[in-house]
């Protein structure tokens, strides 16, 4: 589980396929292999354990970006990996 109670958090609204939106805690972007990863954590009051959710980030136009789900679990491994050593100190990722 991961918890920190002294983190302040963006907060971004996505949409899916299917037109529902849900907001997400932005915890941090990664950078990894020279593309970058946003790391979410889904609102939902009535879940007491943490979900992380990592999606890249592509540009689209100058001024716009879309964010697009990952498959590969390896890469996913490899992106959260490198998300808990650099916030080792302020969340709990013990399960």
């Amino acid at each position: 589980m991961m918890n920190n109670n002294n983190f302040e958090q963006d907060m971004l609204t996505l949409e899916n396929d299917l037109g529902e939106t849900e907001r997400f805690a932005v915890l941090d972007v990664v950078e990894f292999e020279g593309l970058e990863y946003l790391i979410l954590n889904p609102e939902n009051e009535e879940s007491f354990e943490q979900e992380i959710v990592i999606l890249q980030i592509r540009s689209v136009s100058d001024d716009e970006e879309e964010y697009v789900g990952i498959e590969d679990e390896e890469l996913l491994e490899a992106v959260f990996q490198k998300f808990q050593k650099r916030h080792k100190d302020e969340f709990d990722f013990s399960d």
